[in-house]
């Protein structure tokens, strides 16, 4: 039978159920509260809509539950597979029957499919349902694996059943009705794909990384790899993942969409959820990683890293928040009389500091009444308008990304510049190229802790009223040649 072709038993109607309110263990464990979260390339209520399209499906009710929004954005009205997507919402305590009603003719003997937007069976399994329905109010795929029969959420129903029979609110009750019924056919699927748990999540991905027919490596589009790495197949990298030198990757790893992989890694049966940072020397081996948790599976443990070098989560390119550019504006305002004062300082030597946090030589006995007159307090207009974060990794033009390393290149490319990081009060003589590059990363992180840029604001305000009064220790700590060509 063709892949596209539609069995005569089977309908052009399915109910996909997106959300229905129970606890979905990983948003406990990664803090993402929906089914949204990429497996290899998409989610799997995607994965689930084209499994609807495969089997025939034009119309697809969605019922929509604590995360509508998010789940209607991503679905749209269905374009993109080329059928009719309608949206109803589910009522906490209410019969899903009661719902139906409304929008299935119970009058009808017509099929309709009923989907888990969060599961998916083996195509082969679903496809024998329709040989199962003659005499049968249903006929549902069950999870093989189980000690005791699970329904997978998926399921061939005749209409008037699913609009006469009352049905249960909850999935495990409406579950506990169709595996106790006798007029329900049960089959058994060989593969029964859930990403509910860590477990399942990790094993998901790695299934159909597998099942990929590919010889070599899946690499997204803007990707940039040390030519000292290793990838070992099979092995699927997301959009502008950033891979260092002496890295090795795989076999069986899937690593999301803008994530950076440091060098002298070791990863291997894992999967590194989006946007997160792996630092220097780690090693990963079974696990779920994302921002600073790891979950391993093969000790059933959950940790959380408080170290950032280590394990972080990497902010997205966009707009400073609200709450950074209503402070760069009060900044400037409180700050005014230090500028005034620090200029009339300065005017022996107006010579402007370039972008970047480190401190020219070439300015003078004041190298931070210099850098806050013409670099920092400047710059809080472009924080007010969201073009800069007021804690994120230096700010380089065109040309200074281009004299990067390459494996560096695309941290600056993809992500938002800040006026603060840790690198700024450090001194630039006891920080390496790798250091400056994690400390950048690390400041992706901070972003959005305001513990971080309070802290990040009153060090680098201590120095620059030390410098102002005359205590020239910290301005020659903190004093080096030209950072950008040391570190080109």
């Amino acid at each position: 039978m063709s892949q596209h072709s539609k069995p005569l038993a089977f309908p052009d109607t399915a109910i996909l159920v997106a959300d229905w309110g129970e606890d979905y263990a990983l948003s406990g464990i990664f803090g993402f509260g929906h089914d949204l979260v990429p497996i290899l390339d998409k989610p799997m209520l995607q994965r689930a809509v084209e499994q609807l399209v495969l089997l025939g499906c034009s119309k697809i009710e969605v019922v929509l539950g604590d995360y509508a929004s998010e789940h209607r954005e991503f679905l749209g009205q269905g374009q993109r597979w080329g059928v009719q997507i309608r949206y109803h919402y589910r009522h906490a305590g209410e019969p899903l029957s009661t719902q139906f009603r409304s929008w299935i003719d119970s009058s009808t003997s017509t099929l309709c499919w009923l989907a888990d937007g969060r599961c998916l069976p083996q195509r082969s399994a679903l496809q024998d349902c329709g040989s199962f329905m003659v005499g049968n109010a249903g006929c549902i795929v069950v999870d093989p694996h189980a000690k005791e029969p699970v329904w997978s959420g998926w399921g061939l129903f005749s209409s008037s059943w699913l609009g006469s029979k009352q049905i249960p609110a909850t999935r495990q009750s409406l579950s506990n009705l169709l595996l106790k019924s006798e007029w329900i056919e049960k089959r058994v699927s060989k593969h029964l794909l859930q990403a509910n748990q860590a477990a399942s999540f990790l094993s998901c991905n790695l299934h159909i990384l597998s099942a990929e027919d590919s010889a070599g490596p899946s690499v997204g589009r803007g990707c940039n790899i040390s030519p000292q790495a290793r990838i070992l197949p099979p092995v699927h990298l997301g959009q502008h993942v950033r891979i260092g030198p002496n890295t090795t990757v795989g076999p069986n790893v899937v690593i999301g969409d803008n994530c950076v992989i440091d060098q002298d890694v070791t990863i291997e049966s894992c999967v590194v959820l989006p946007a997160t940072y792996v630092g220097m020397g780690v090693e990963l081996k079974n696990n779920v990683v994302g921002g600073n948790t790891v979950a391993n599976i093969s000790l059933d443990t959950v940790v959380s890293i408080d170290n950032k070098s280590i394990l972080c989560a990497l902010s997205a390119k966009g707009s400073a928040s609200l709450g950074d550019r209503w402070a760069a504006l009060a900044l400037r305002l409180a700050l005014a009389p230090l500028y005034w004062a620090a200029q009339r300082r300065c005017k022996s030597d107006p010579q402007p500091v370039q972008h970047g946090y480190q401190i020219s030589r070439a300015l003078g006995p004041r190298p931070w009444a210099h850098h806050f007159c013409y670099s920092f307090y400047p710059l809080l207009r472009e924080v007010e308008s969201g073009r800069l974060h007021l804690a994120g990794p230096i700010p380089r033009s065109l040309a200074e990304q281009q004299r990067l390393p390459a494996q560096w290149r695309q941290l600056y490319e993809t992500t938002d510049g800040g006026l603060l990081s840790d690198a700024l009060l450090r001194n630039p003589d006891e920080l390496g190229p790798d250091e400056l590059f994690a400390s950048d990363a690390m400041a992706l992180a901070g972003q959005h802790q305001a513990s971080t840029k309070l802290a990040l604001l009153l060090g680098y305000l201590g120095a620059v009223l030390r410098d102002l009064l005359g205590s020239g220790n910290l301005a020659e700590r903190n004093t080096t040649s030209d950072p950008t060509s040391k570190r080109a």
